[in-house]
């Protein structure tokens, strides 16, 4: 974006920080743009400056104003008109389903610098999820989030075979995170803390498996090595509020 350009973009709220007495730092992560930082004047003195739009769980349709460095300027913000709201003021009304939007909120808002993720698609990866919610159990959608953003970061994990011989059934399973690699009992040769007592077929990222095959997933043991993975990768640490499955 050019000094003084002025750019029209639905966007996810994902980080909010205060500043000075009455002024807002947003985290935005914009359909078009990546992740643009902008400050909200006056955001905290009178919830009519942007119509109490500033929430996590909006979507919203913004202006923004490029700065002079990587700090722009909201000059408009208003609710997008569409179902994916009505659905988000439904998951304002569950606790566990705020709380694990936040954490993917949280999340990118540390893995992608200020101008970022243009090319990741990441706003569509949001929408998704947050459509699935209302289709799927939530644990299944947390870990298919999780899975789905380690793809797009470059992380492309097959945890349905053994790497070395492409066996289904000599479990448990294991999880090298080192080499991103994941072989069955009999190949892996190495001591290693992650594992998983069965393998997960593809069709589970995409929710087109059938019952058993959700059924039959480890999910702390997936749970421990996806954020384990974005720590040794990604150098995010996860706090334990953060965790999802039960």
């Amino acid at each position: 974006m050019k000094t003084g350009e002025i750019i029209s973009d639905h966007a996810w709220l994902i980080k909010s920080t205060r500043y000075g007495d009455s002024h807002r730092i947003l985290t935005l992560l914009t359909k078009n743009h990546g992740r643009v930082d902008a400050i909200a004047y006056g955001a905290l003195g009178s919830r009519k400056r942007f119509g109490g739009t500033l929430d996590f769980l909006n979507l919203l349709q913004i202006e923004i104003q490029a700065g002079r460095g990587d700090l722009n300027r909201l000059v408009k913000c208003e609710l997008v008109s569409s179902d994916i709201n009505h659905l988000l003021a439904q998951i304002k009304l569950n606790y566990q389903q705020t709380v694990a939007v936040l954490s993917w909120f949280k999340l990118i808002s540390k893995i992608i610098p200020r101008g970022g993720g243009q090319d990741l698609d990441l706003f569509s990866l949001l929408a998704n999820s947050l459509q699935a919610i209302a289709i799927h159990p939530l644990f299944l959608v947390h870990l298919v989030f999780l899975k789905n953003l380690l793809n797009r970061l470059g992380y492309l994990f097959d945890f349905s075979r053994c790497l070395n011989c492409r066996g289904q059934s000599h479990t448990p399973f294991y999880f090298e995170l080192e080499g991103g690699a994941f072989y069955c009992s009999l190949c892996f040769k190495k001591p290693s803390s992650y594992s998983l007592s069965d393998c997960i077929s593809d069709e589970v990222w995409s929710y087109s498996a059938n019952t058993l095959a959700y059924q039959q997933i480890p999910l702390n043991e997936l749970e421990t090595l996806l954020m384990d993975s974005y720590q040794h990768f990604l150098g995010v640490q996860f706090d334990c509020f953060e965790k999802i499955v039960a």
